[in-house]
């Protein structure tokens, strides 16, 4: 990791002498996933797509390949050779870093604004943890939302959000509708960041 950059950065470190960092792919998802523990610690968003939780959404997203144990598996069993997985994996990652994660609304939680389990619960009855404050993110130009959870001392950016139908196509409404249902947080009380 560099002292000046971000995971991309750090992957195209990776891409030039691949194996001096890892001998297979779930190597190198091991070692992004201790990046991000990294930045969690510190409490540092990046201002490029999450290439932990949010890639493997998008893998499946763009492929359809199942990423229920994470993106290097079906990577590996789609594709016969370290060298060709990792070609494969680096233009998916081309691919992926064009996105760019835009806040499109926030809203600050009050003291009324508590969570009622009617979109999260925390084992079989447990409410979820109260945020200070909840962000409405899109990887534009994809219809694809996110909410980012800041706390006292973590930022938690949560799975993409899904419709109805259980499809990750969504637009900032079902975002809104979450926070909605869960934090009882009305229409006026959101802020729009961007235009």
């Amino acid at each position: 990791m560099t002292s000046h950059g971000n995971v991309f950065t750090y992957l195209d470190c990776i891409r030039e002498r691949p194996h001096v960092y890892c001998r297979s792919l779930m190597e190198l998802e091991s070692k992004i996933s201790g990046y991000y523990g990294a930045l969690s610690t510190h409490c540092i968003v990046e201002s490029v797509p999450n290439m932990s939780w949010h890639f493997m959404e998008w893998v499946y997203y763009r492929t359809e390949l199942s990423t229920c144990s994470g993106w290097a598996l079906p990577l590996t069993h789609e594709i016969v050779g370290f060298d060709k997985q990792l070609e494969r994996f680096f233009d998916l990652v081309d691919e992926y870093r064009q996105l760019i994660p835009v806040v499109l609304y926030r809203v600050t939680l009050e003291e009324y604004h508590n969570p009622t389990r009617k979109r999260a619960k925390i084992g079989i009855n447990k409410l979820i943890e109260k945020p200070m404050l909840i962000e409405v993110v899109q990887y534009k130009p994809e219809p694809l939302h996110f909410l980012r959870f800041y706390y006292a001392e973590q930022i938690v950016d949560r799975s993409f959000l899904r419709d109805t139908h259980d499809n990750c196509d969504t637009k900032a409404s079902h975002a809104m509708e979450w926070v909605s249902d869960e934090f009882q947080v009305r229409p006026e009380e959101w802020q729009s960041v961007v235009g």
